[in-house]
């Protein structure tokens, strides 16, 4: 019915528990981490931002595992390989769960070998210093701005695709401050375009704009106009209806693309 409802509900996860149990709670998150004294279980903590007394937590650019308030170092975050802070509290989360069952060279492996779910900031190639990215199952503006967010540099981004008749207007200034260069596609194409070069942060001289309504065209530029060093990301902001059955078959073309390029 309301926030407070769905806070009822989702105690239901942990309120049954054992008392040999384990409950994983975000530290950074009061309300989250008051749910430990209603708890049977053990409560284990990660946290972004605070050393915690048992649990994972990040500090000095490095993950460490803390317990009875001792520390020891894990890895350091840049091993891990999915991009994003995010995944960084996942990875947290994970080791939480995870610490009676798996062992440090495990921790080690997953962290510099997983690259994430496929269609969700999924890591394709690196080929020539370029590192090839598909987020295709960016089909709103929110998640698009999400994965610019989560990136160590400016990306060359490749945006448009179904109309949802979402606004663009939020993420034609994100893309204007997080972005290396647009290429823009799709039906949304001149939506998005106004968007961006209506921007209060557009500069031309800054961000280069390219609008191309066919998909393979559109991608085949962003991989020219890619140099070393530089991030291709497919985050389209919209759904894929308008060129494919789904998400799905868009990343997957994007993908194929990918991996024909020349070696």
């Amino acid at each position: 019915k309301d926030y407070a409802d769905y806070i009822e509900a989702k105690k239901s996860i942990f309120l049954h528990q054992k008392p040999d149990a384990k409950l994983v709670l975000n530290a950074d998150d009061e309300l989250v981490r008051g749910f430990a004294a209603e708890a049977p279980s053990n409560a284990v903590y990660f946290s972004l931002k605070d050393p915690v007394e048992n649990g994972y937590f990040l500090q000095e650019k490095a993950l460490w595992r803390a317990e009875d308030g001792k520390k020891e170092k894990v890895l350091d975050a840049s091993s891990i390989a999915i991009p994003g802070i995010h995944n960084v509290a996942n990875f947290l989360a994970a080791f939480c769960a995870t610490d009676a069952f798996v062992t440090q060279e495990t921790r080690e492996y997953i962290a510099e070998n997983f690259h994430g779910v496929e269609h969700r900031l999924e890591i394709v190639r690196r080929l020539h210093g370029v590192t090839y990215i598909n987020d295709s199952i960016g089909t709103s503006p929110t998640r698009t701005i999400a994965g610019l967010h989560a990136l160590d540099r400016r990306p060359l981004i490749i945006l448009g695709g179904y109309d949802k008749h979402l606004a663009f207007d939020g993420l034609g200034e994100e893309v204007c401050k997080y972005a290396k260069a647009a290429f823009i596609t799709g039906a949304t194409a001149e939506k998005i375009h106004a968007a961006v070069t209506s921007a209060p942060s557009y500069d031309a001289e800054k961000l280069p704009v390219v609008l191309e309504p066919d998909f393979t065209a559109c991608v085949q530029k962003a991989f020219r106009a890619a140099e070393e060093g530089d991030i291709v990301l497919l985050s389209p902001a919209c759904a894929a209806f308008d060129a494919f059955k789904n998400f799905e078959e868009r990343g997957r073309t994007f993908k194929k693309m990918v991996m024909e390029l020349s070696e």
